[in-house]
């Protein structure tokens, strides 16, 4: 069975669905919608990915990527790094 496959449709589904509201409300109160779809975008890419590519992916600036990424980050969810080809 694909469990990280599971995980992530069951996240995305109590997201969706109403009744899962109070849920989400009283016990995961620390992590927003957008982060959790970045969350599960940089999941996805093993090796990581840059601002931009997120940006590109949820059709969003970068400002407000850099804005959850630094949430993110605060929060423990992701370490941020350098990349070496950057100057």
């Amino acid at each position: 069975m694909d469990y990280e496959n599971e995980a992530k449709e069951l996240i995305i589904y109590l997201m969706k669905n109403e009744q899962s509201r109070p849920f989400f409300k009283n016990h995961v109160t620390t992590i927003s919608k957008g982060e959790v779809a970045v969350l599960i975008y940089l999941f996805d890419e093993k090796n990581g990915a840059t601002a931009h590519d997120i940006s590109e992916r949820f059709m969003v600036n970068t400002s407000r990527v850099a804005a959850i990424l630094k949430n993110l980050t605060k929060k423990g969810f992701v370490e941020r790094k350098t990349d070496s080809s950057d100057k």
